[in-house]
Protein backbone atom coordinates (compact mmCIF):
# COMPACT_ATOMS: atom_id res chain seq x y z
CA UNK A 1 0.00 0.00 0.00
CA UNK A 2 2.89 2.37 0.86
CA UNK A 3 4.46 1.49 -2.44
CA UNK A 4 1.26 2.40 -4.25
CA UNK A 5 1.03 5.78 -2.53
CA UNK A 6 4.68 6.42 -3.24
CA UNK A 7 4.21 5.67 -6.93
CA UNK A 8 1.23 8.05 -7.17
CA UNK A 9 2.99 10.79 -5.23
CA UNK A 10 6.14 10.35 -7.24
CA UNK A 11 4.11 10.66 -10.45
CA UNK A 12 2.56 13.89 -9.22
CA UNK A 13 5.75 15.47 -7.88
CA UNK A 14 8.36 14.29 -10.33
CA UNK A 15 5.74 13.97 -13.10
CA UNK A 16 7.55 10.93 -14.46
CA UNK A 17 10.89 9.40 -14.94
CA UNK A 18 12.35 7.89 -18.07
CA UNK A 19 11.78 4.48 -16.56
CA UNK A 20 8.07 5.15 -15.89
CA UNK A 21 7.64 6.52 -19.38
CA UNK A 22 9.21 3.44 -20.91
CA UNK A 23 6.97 1.27 -18.77
CA UNK A 24 3.96 3.25 -19.95
CA UNK A 25 5.01 2.88 -23.54
CA UNK A 26 5.62 -0.86 -23.09
CA UNK A 27 2.13 -1.32 -21.58
CA UNK A 28 0.53 0.64 -24.41
CA UNK A 29 -0.78 3.35 -22.08
CA UNK A 30 1.37 6.23 -23.42
CA UNK A 31 1.59 6.64 -27.21
CA UNK A 32 4.92 7.28 -28.86
CA UNK A 33 3.86 10.81 -29.91
CA UNK A 34 3.29 11.69 -26.24
CA UNK A 35 6.56 9.98 -25.35
CA UNK A 36 8.45 12.34 -27.68
CA UNK A 37 6.79 15.37 -26.16
CA UNK A 38 7.36 14.21 -22.60
CA UNK A 39 10.96 13.23 -23.18
CA UNK A 40 11.55 16.65 -24.71
CA UNK A 41 10.14 18.50 -21.70
CA UNK A 42 10.09 16.61 -18.37
CA UNK A 43 9.33 19.70 -16.31
CA UNK A 44 5.62 20.39 -16.28
CA UNK A 45 2.94 20.71 -13.64
CA UNK A 46 -0.35 18.91 -13.06
CA UNK A 47 -2.17 22.12 -14.05
CA UNK A 48 -0.34 22.25 -17.39
CA UNK A 49 -0.84 18.57 -18.37
CA UNK A 50 -3.73 17.12 -16.38
CA UNK A 51 -4.49 14.34 -18.92
CA UNK A 52 -0.94 12.97 -18.90
CA UNK A 53 -0.71 13.11 -15.12
CA UNK A 54 -4.01 11.25 -14.79
CA UNK A 55 -2.74 8.59 -17.19
CA UNK A 56 0.41 8.21 -15.12
CA UNK A 57 -1.61 7.86 -11.93
CA UNK A 58 -3.69 5.06 -13.55
CA UNK A 59 -0.49 3.45 -14.76
CA UNK A 60 0.97 3.48 -11.27
CA UNK A 61 -2.18 1.97 -9.77
CA UNK A 62 -2.32 -0.80 -12.41
CA UNK A 63 1.39 -1.60 -12.12
CA UNK A 64 1.31 -1.90 -8.34
CA UNK A 65 -1.84 -4.05 -8.47
CA UNK A 66 -0.10 -6.45 -10.81
CA UNK A 67 2.96 -6.55 -8.57
CA UNK A 68 0.85 -7.19 -5.47
CA UNK A 69 -1.01 -10.02 -7.24
CA UNK A 70 2.29 -11.61 -8.24
CA UNK A 71 3.58 -11.25 -4.69
CA UNK A 72 0.40 -12.89 -3.30
CA UNK A 73 0.79 -15.80 -5.70
CA UNK A 74 4.39 -16.39 -4.71
CA UNK A 75 3.40 -16.38 -1.06
CA UNK A 76 0.72 -19.10 -1.42
CA UNK A 77 1.82 -22.17 0.55
CA UNK A 78 2.81 -25.24 -1.45
CA UNK A 79 0.75 -28.38 -0.84
CA UNK A 80 2.68 -31.66 -0.80
CA UNK A 81 0.76 -34.85 -1.60
CA UNK A 82 1.93 -38.40 -0.90
CA UNK A 83 0.15 -41.73 -1.41
CA UNK A 84 1.14 -44.71 0.72
CA UNK A 85 0.28 -48.38 0.26
CA UNK A 86 0.21 -50.66 3.29
CA UNK A 87 2.51 -53.64 3.05
CA UNK A 88 2.02 -57.02 4.71
CA UNK A 89 3.35 -55.92 8.12
CA UNK A 90 1.89 -52.41 8.12
CA UNK A 91 -1.26 -51.15 9.77
CA UNK A 92 -3.08 -47.84 9.59
CA UNK A 93 -2.08 -47.12 13.19
CA UNK A 94 1.67 -47.71 12.75
CA UNK A 95 1.67 -45.83 9.45
CA UNK A 96 0.01 -42.75 10.96
CA UNK A 97 2.21 -42.90 14.08
CA UNK A 98 5.32 -42.94 11.88
CA UNK A 99 3.95 -39.83 10.20
CA UNK A 100 3.79 -38.03 13.53
CA UNK A 101 0.10 -38.26 14.44
CA UNK A 102 -0.67 -38.72 18.12
CA UNK A 103 -2.33 -41.90 19.44
CA UNK A 104 -5.36 -39.89 20.55
CA UNK A 105 -5.79 -38.34 17.12
CA UNK A 106 -5.46 -41.72 15.43
CA UNK A 107 -8.05 -43.16 17.81
CA UNK A 108 -10.46 -40.34 16.94
CA UNK A 109 -9.92 -40.88 13.20
CA UNK A 110 -10.52 -44.63 13.51
CA UNK A 111 -13.69 -43.99 15.51
CA UNK A 112 -15.00 -41.46 12.98
CA UNK A 113 -14.33 -43.91 10.13
CA UNK A 114 -15.94 -46.89 11.88
CA UNK A 115 -19.36 -46.26 10.31
CA UNK A 116 -17.75 -46.73 6.89
CA UNK A 117 -14.79 -49.10 7.41
CA UNK A 118 -12.86 -50.85 10.18
CA UNK A 119 -9.41 -49.26 9.81
CA UNK A 120 -8.01 -51.89 12.14
CA UNK A 121 -8.76 -54.65 9.61
CA UNK A 122 -7.84 -53.14 6.25
CA UNK A 123 -6.37 -55.55 3.67
CA UNK A 124 -2.85 -55.59 2.34
CA UNK A 125 -2.43 -52.97 -0.38
CA UNK A 126 -4.85 -50.52 1.29
CA UNK A 127 -3.96 -47.00 0.16
CA UNK A 128 -4.08 -43.63 1.87
CA UNK A 129 -3.09 -40.18 0.65
CA UNK A 130 -1.68 -37.41 2.83
CA UNK A 131 -1.65 -33.69 2.04
CA UNK A 132 0.69 -31.29 3.85
CA UNK A 133 1.22 -27.54 3.71
CA UNK A 134 5.00 -27.63 3.68
CA UNK A 135 7.19 -30.61 2.96
CA UNK A 136 7.80 -31.62 6.59
CA UNK A 137 4.61 -30.24 8.16
CA UNK A 138 1.84 -32.26 9.78
CA UNK A 139 -0.90 -33.53 7.44
CA UNK A 140 -3.87 -31.24 6.90
CA UNK A 141 -5.87 -33.86 4.99
CA UNK A 142 -5.83 -37.66 4.96
CA UNK A 143 -7.72 -39.63 2.31
CA UNK A 144 -8.48 -43.32 2.86
CA UNK A 145 -9.16 -45.07 -0.45
CA UNK A 146 -11.92 -47.56 0.42
CA UNK A 147 -12.30 -48.82 -3.15
CA UNK A 148 -12.04 -47.54 -6.70
CA UNK A 149 -15.26 -45.55 -6.24
CA UNK A 150 -15.33 -44.47 -2.57
CA UNK A 151 -12.92 -42.42 -0.45
CA UNK A 152 -12.96 -41.13 3.13
CA UNK A 153 -11.63 -37.57 3.48
CA UNK A 154 -10.34 -36.39 6.89
CA UNK A 155 -9.69 -32.64 6.89
CA UNK A 156 -8.06 -30.55 9.60
CA UNK A 157 -9.78 -27.29 10.53
CA UNK A 158 -7.04 -24.57 10.41
CA UNK A 159 -8.74 -22.56 13.16
CA UNK A 160 -9.29 -25.08 15.95
CA UNK A 161 -7.28 -28.12 14.71
CA UNK A 162 -10.39 -30.33 14.84
CA UNK A 163 -10.77 -33.00 12.15
CA UNK A 164 -13.89 -33.55 10.08
CA UNK A 165 -14.73 -36.64 8.02
CA UNK A 166 -16.77 -36.95 4.83
CA UNK A 167 -17.34 -39.81 2.44
CA UNK A 168 -16.91 -39.05 -1.25
CA UNK A 169 -18.57 -41.42 -3.72
CA UNK A 170 -18.09 -40.97 -7.44
CA UNK A 171 -21.11 -41.28 -9.68
CA UNK A 172 -21.17 -44.17 -12.13
CA UNK A 173 -21.80 -43.17 -15.73
CA UNK A 174 -23.04 -45.64 -18.33
CA UNK A 175 -21.40 -45.76 -21.72
CA UNK A 176 -21.80 -48.11 -24.66
CA UNK A 177 -18.85 -49.97 -26.15
CA UNK A 178 -18.64 -51.95 -29.38
CA UNK A 179 -16.07 -54.75 -29.62
CA UNK A 180 -15.37 -57.22 -32.40
CA UNK A 181 -12.84 -59.84 -33.37
CA UNK A 182 -11.95 -62.83 -35.48
CA UNK A 183 -10.90 -66.08 -33.82
CA UNK A 184 -7.34 -67.28 -34.42
CA UNK A 185 -6.90 -69.75 -31.57
CA UNK A 186 -9.87 -69.29 -29.24
CA UNK A 187 -12.79 -66.98 -28.62
CA UNK A 188 -11.24 -65.98 -25.30
CA UNK A 189 -7.96 -64.89 -26.84
CA UNK A 190 -9.58 -62.93 -29.66
CA UNK A 191 -11.95 -61.19 -27.23
CA UNK A 192 -9.12 -60.39 -24.83
CA UNK A 193 -7.09 -58.93 -27.69
CA UNK A 194 -10.12 -56.77 -28.61
CA UNK A 195 -10.20 -55.25 -25.11
CA UNK A 196 -12.66 -57.40 -23.15
CA UNK A 197 -11.81 -58.95 -19.80
CA UNK A 198 -12.85 -62.33 -18.39
CA UNK A 199 -16.18 -61.09 -17.03
CA UNK A 200 -17.27 -59.55 -20.33
CA UNK A 201 -16.11 -62.58 -22.35
CA UNK A 202 -18.18 -64.87 -20.12
CA UNK A 203 -21.22 -62.63 -20.69
CA UNK A 204 -20.71 -62.83 -24.45
CA UNK A 205 -20.35 -66.62 -24.34
CA UNK A 206 -23.47 -66.94 -22.18
CA UNK A 207 -25.60 -65.19 -24.83
CA UNK A 208 -24.89 -68.03 -27.29
CA UNK A 209 -24.52 -70.83 -24.72
CA UNK A 210 -27.54 -72.65 -26.21
CA UNK A 211 -26.30 -72.44 -29.81
CA UNK A 212 -22.50 -72.76 -29.62
CA UNK A 213 -20.17 -74.99 -27.62
CA UNK A 214 -17.25 -72.58 -27.42
CA UNK A 215 -14.78 -75.34 -26.53
CA UNK A 216 -15.75 -77.82 -29.24
CA UNK A 217 -17.19 -75.88 -32.17
CA UNK A 218 -14.95 -72.81 -32.46
CA UNK A 219 -12.71 -72.60 -35.54
CA UNK A 220 -10.15 -70.06 -36.82
CA UNK A 221 -11.96 -67.42 -38.86
CA UNK A 222 -15.11 -67.39 -36.71
CA UNK A 223 -16.20 -63.77 -36.21
CA UNK A 224 -18.04 -62.06 -33.39
CA UNK A 225 -19.23 -58.60 -32.41
CA UNK A 226 -20.83 -57.31 -29.22
CA UNK A 227 -22.46 -54.10 -27.97
CA UNK A 228 -22.02 -53.92 -24.20
CA UNK A 229 -22.67 -51.35 -21.50
CA UNK A 230 -19.60 -49.98 -19.71
CA UNK A 231 -19.73 -48.44 -16.24
CA UNK A 232 -17.29 -45.53 -15.97
CA UNK A 233 -16.55 -43.30 -12.97
CA UNK A 234 -16.54 -39.49 -13.06
CA UNK A 235 -12.74 -39.51 -13.25
CA UNK A 236 -12.88 -41.60 -16.41
CA UNK A 237 -11.75 -44.86 -14.82
CA UNK A 238 -13.43 -48.12 -15.81
CA UNK A 239 -15.70 -49.47 -13.07
CA UNK A 240 -17.54 -52.49 -14.47
CA UNK A 241 -19.80 -53.93 -17.13
CA UNK A 242 -23.53 -53.51 -17.54
CA UNK A 243 -25.60 -55.65 -19.92
CA UNK A 244 -24.83 -57.08 -23.33
CA UNK A 245 -27.23 -55.11 -25.55
CA UNK A 246 -26.67 -57.10 -28.73
CA UNK A 247 -24.23 -59.66 -30.08
CA UNK A 248 -23.39 -61.44 -33.30
CA UNK A 249 -21.57 -64.70 -34.00
CA UNK A 250 -20.84 -65.93 -37.52
CA UNK A 251 -18.79 -69.09 -37.85
CA UNK A 252 -18.45 -72.86 -37.93
CA UNK A 253 -21.33 -73.42 -35.50
CA UNK A 254 -23.68 -71.19 -37.50
CA UNK A 255 -24.66 -67.54 -37.84
CA UNK A 256 -26.49 -66.02 -34.89
CA UNK A 257 -27.73 -62.53 -33.93
CA UNK A 258 -29.00 -61.84 -30.43
CA UNK A 259 -30.79 -58.80 -28.96
CA UNK A 260 -31.59 -58.08 -25.31
CA UNK A 261 -35.28 -57.41 -24.67
CA UNK A 262 -37.90 -57.64 -21.89
CA UNK A 263 -41.11 -59.23 -23.16
CA UNK A 264 -44.25 -59.02 -21.07
CA UNK A 265 -43.70 -59.86 -17.40
CA UNK A 266 -40.67 -62.02 -18.15
CA UNK A 267 -37.14 -61.16 -17.09
CA UNK A 268 -34.79 -59.78 -19.75
CA UNK A 269 -33.71 -62.31 -22.35
CA UNK A 270 -31.99 -62.54 -25.73
CA UNK A 271 -33.91 -63.06 -28.96
CA UNK A 272 -32.99 -63.53 -32.59
CA UNK A 273 -34.23 -61.36 -35.46
CA UNK A 274 -37.46 -63.36 -35.65
CA UNK A 275 -38.19 -62.79 -31.97
CA UNK A 276 -37.39 -66.39 -31.02
CA UNK A 277 -35.74 -66.92 -27.64
CA UNK A 278 -32.00 -67.66 -27.83
CA UNK A 279 -32.27 -69.54 -24.56
CA UNK A 280 -32.92 -73.24 -25.02
CA UNK A 281 -34.30 -75.64 -22.49
CA UNK A 282 -30.74 -76.92 -21.96
CA UNK A 283 -27.21 -75.54 -22.12
CA UNK A 284 -24.87 -77.03 -24.68
CA UNK A 285 -22.35 -78.03 -22.00
CA UNK A 286 -22.32 -78.47 -18.20
CA UNK A 287 -18.84 -76.92 -18.04
CA UNK A 288 -17.90 -73.47 -19.24
CA UNK A 289 -14.28 -74.32 -20.04
CA UNK A 290 -13.29 -77.87 -20.89
CA UNK A 291 -12.56 -80.28 -23.72
CA UNK A 292 -14.25 -83.54 -24.68
CA UNK A 293 -11.97 -86.45 -23.82
CA UNK A 294 -14.39 -89.25 -24.72
CA UNK A 295 -17.62 -88.98 -26.77
CA UNK A 296 -20.85 -90.96 -26.56
CA UNK A 297 -20.15 -94.50 -27.89
CA UNK A 298 -22.09 -97.74 -27.98
CA UNK A 299 -18.82 -99.65 -27.61
CA UNK A 300 -15.65 -98.42 -25.95
CA UNK A 301 -12.63 -100.04 -24.28
CA UNK A 302 -12.77 -99.21 -20.56
CA UNK A 303 -9.30 -98.07 -19.39
CA UNK A 304 -9.76 -99.50 -15.86
CA UNK A 305 -11.96 -102.57 -16.36
CA UNK A 306 -10.02 -103.53 -19.55
CA UNK A 307 -13.18 -104.63 -21.37
CA UNK A 308 -15.34 -103.24 -24.16
CA UNK A 309 -18.57 -101.74 -22.89
CA UNK A 310 -20.97 -98.95 -23.88
CA UNK A 311 -19.96 -95.38 -22.97
CA UNK A 312 -23.40 -93.82 -22.73
CA UNK A 313 -22.36 -90.29 -21.98
CA UNK A 314 -19.75 -87.65 -22.75
CA UNK A 315 -16.53 -87.16 -20.77
CA UNK A 316 -15.31 -83.58 -20.29
CA UNK A 317 -11.68 -83.25 -19.22
CA UNK A 318 -11.12 -80.40 -16.78
CA UNK A 319 -9.06 -79.54 -13.72
CA UNK A 320 -10.17 -80.92 -10.37
CA UNK A 321 -12.49 -78.44 -8.68
CA UNK A 322 -13.87 -76.91 -11.89
CA UNK A 323 -17.49 -75.85 -11.24
CA UNK A 324 -20.17 -78.09 -12.79
CA UNK A 325 -23.48 -76.44 -13.69
CA UNK A 326 -26.85 -77.97 -14.38
CA UNK A 327 -27.84 -77.67 -18.03
CA UNK A 328 -31.47 -76.95 -17.20
CA UNK A 329 -34.06 -76.24 -14.52
CA UNK A 330 -35.16 -79.24 -12.50
CA UNK A 331 -35.27 -81.18 -9.24
CA UNK A 332 -32.43 -83.32 -7.88
CA UNK A 333 -33.52 -86.95 -7.73
CA UNK A 334 -30.14 -88.46 -6.69
CA UNK A 335 -27.27 -86.87 -4.77
CA UNK A 336 -24.54 -89.01 -3.22
CA UNK A 337 -21.93 -91.67 -3.88
CA UNK A 338 -22.92 -94.51 -6.20
CA UNK A 339 -20.22 -97.19 -6.66
CA UNK A 340 -18.13 -96.77 -9.81
CA UNK A 341 -19.96 -93.53 -10.61
CA UNK A 342 -18.40 -91.91 -7.55
CA UNK A 343 -20.12 -88.78 -6.30
CA UNK A 344 -23.00 -88.09 -8.65
CA UNK A 345 -26.09 -85.96 -9.13
CA UNK A 346 -29.10 -86.84 -11.22
CA UNK A 347 -31.67 -84.19 -12.13
CA UNK A 348 -35.23 -84.62 -13.41
CA UNK A 349 -36.03 -81.66 -15.68
CA UNK A 350 -39.55 -82.70 -16.70
CA UNK A 351 -41.41 -85.82 -17.65
CA UNK A 352 -39.25 -86.22 -20.76
CA UNK A 353 -35.67 -85.20 -19.88
CA UNK A 354 -33.15 -86.11 -17.16
CA UNK A 355 -29.38 -85.52 -16.81
CA UNK A 356 -26.62 -87.05 -14.65
CA UNK A 357 -23.22 -85.69 -13.51
CA UNK A 358 -20.66 -88.23 -12.26
CA UNK A 359 -17.18 -88.58 -10.66
CA UNK A 360 -17.64 -85.28 -8.79
CA UNK A 361 -15.14 -84.27 -6.12
CA UNK A 362 -17.98 -82.75 -4.09
CA UNK A 363 -21.37 -81.06 -4.16
CA UNK A 364 -22.35 -77.41 -3.97
CA UNK A 365 -23.31 -76.34 -0.46
CA UNK A 366 -26.96 -76.59 0.53
CA UNK A 367 -28.02 -79.15 -2.09
CA UNK A 368 -29.77 -82.43 -1.29
CA UNK A 369 -32.11 -84.86 -2.96
CA UNK A 370 -35.31 -82.94 -3.70
CA UNK A 371 -33.60 -79.55 -4.11
CA UNK A 372 -34.83 -77.43 -7.00
CA UNK A 373 -32.07 -76.04 -9.23
CA UNK A 374 -31.99 -73.43 -11.96
CA UNK A 375 -30.30 -73.61 -15.35
CA UNK A 376 -26.62 -72.66 -15.07
CA UNK A 377 -26.53 -73.12 -11.28
CA UNK A 378 -23.33 -74.67 -9.91
CA UNK A 379 -24.21 -78.07 -8.43
CA UNK A 380 -20.80 -79.68 -7.91
CA UNK A 381 -17.13 -79.80 -8.85
CA UNK A 382 -15.04 -81.89 -11.22
CA UNK A 383 -13.24 -84.78 -9.54
CA UNK A 384 -12.07 -88.36 -10.03
CA UNK A 385 -14.19 -90.33 -7.56
CA UNK A 386 -15.33 -93.86 -8.49
CA UNK A 387 -13.82 -95.62 -11.52
CA UNK A 388 -11.87 -92.74 -13.02
CA UNK A 389 -8.27 -92.48 -14.23
CA UNK A 390 -8.14 -88.73 -13.66
CA UNK A 391 -10.28 -85.64 -13.03
CA UNK A 392 -13.14 -85.33 -15.50
CA UNK A 393 -16.92 -85.04 -15.66
CA UNK A 394 -19.00 -87.88 -17.06
CA UNK A 395 -22.24 -86.31 -18.31
CA UNK A 396 -25.32 -88.31 -19.29
CA UNK A 397 -28.53 -87.18 -20.99
CA UNK A 398 -31.80 -89.12 -20.92
CA UNK A 399 -34.80 -88.63 -23.21
CA UNK A 400 -37.92 -90.59 -22.27
CA UNK A 401 -35.75 -92.76 -20.01
CA UNK A 402 -33.29 -93.67 -22.80
CA UNK A 403 -29.60 -92.74 -22.96
CA UNK A 404 -29.13 -90.07 -25.65
CA UNK A 405 -25.99 -88.47 -27.08
CA UNK A 406 -26.15 -84.91 -25.63
CA UNK A 407 -24.00 -83.61 -28.49
CA UNK A 408 -26.59 -84.77 -31.03
CA UNK A 409 -29.74 -83.52 -29.33
CA UNK A 410 -31.61 -80.57 -30.83
CA UNK A 411 -32.87 -78.85 -27.72
CA UNK A 412 -36.28 -77.15 -27.61
CA UNK A 413 -36.37 -73.36 -27.10
CA UNK A 414 -38.06 -71.15 -24.55
CA UNK A 415 -41.01 -68.84 -25.29
CA UNK A 416 -40.70 -66.24 -28.07
CA UNK A 417 -41.53 -62.52 -28.06
CA UNK A 418 -45.17 -61.78 -27.26
CA UNK A 419 -47.12 -60.60 -30.29
CA UNK A 420 -48.08 -57.42 -28.42
CA UNK A 421 -44.36 -56.58 -27.95
CA UNK A 422 -43.34 -57.10 -31.55
CA UNK A 423 -43.31 -53.38 -32.45
CA UNK A 424 -41.16 -52.46 -29.44
CA UNK A 425 -38.81 -55.34 -30.17
CA UNK A 426 -38.33 -54.24 -33.79
CA UNK A 427 -37.44 -50.74 -32.57
CA UNK A 428 -34.94 -52.20 -30.09
CA UNK A 429 -33.37 -54.26 -32.88
CA UNK A 430 -33.09 -51.19 -35.11
CA UNK A 431 -31.31 -49.20 -32.38
CA UNK A 432 -28.96 -52.09 -31.64
CA UNK A 433 -28.12 -52.57 -35.32
CA UNK A 434 -27.18 -48.91 -35.56
CA UNK A 435 -24.63 -49.52 -32.79
CA UNK A 436 -23.44 -52.72 -34.46
CA UNK A 437 -22.89 -50.94 -37.77
CA UNK A 438 -19.31 -50.91 -38.94
CA UNK A 439 -17.05 -53.47 -40.52
CA UNK A 440 -19.08 -56.41 -41.82
CA UNK A 441 -18.56 -59.68 -40.01
CA UNK A 442 -16.45 -62.18 -41.89
CA UNK A 443 -18.00 -65.65 -41.74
Amino acid sequence: MLFKKWMIQYGKLALCSGCTLMLGFWMGRVPWTDMEALLGNLTFSEEENPQVVAALEDLALESTSQLESQMDNTLEPQVYEETLELSHNDSVYTTLRNLGLTPLLIQNLVKAASKYVDLGRVPRGFKLTLKRVGEDAEPVEIIFHLNVRENLHFEKNPHDSDWTVRKVTQDVLMETGVYEGVVKNSLWQSAYDAGLDGAAIAMLADVFAWQVDFERQIRPGDAWKVVIEKEVLENGKFYGWGHVIAAQFHGNAGNYDAYRFVSGNQSAGYYDLNGDNMKGKFLKSPLKYSRISSPFQRKRYHPILKVNRPHLGVDYAASAGTPVRTVGDGVISILGRRGGNGNMIKIRHNSKYQTAYKHLSGFARGLRSGSRVRQGQVIGYVGSTGLATGPHLHFEFYENGQYTDPLGVKFPKQDSILASDRGKFDQAVMRANQLLKGAALRS
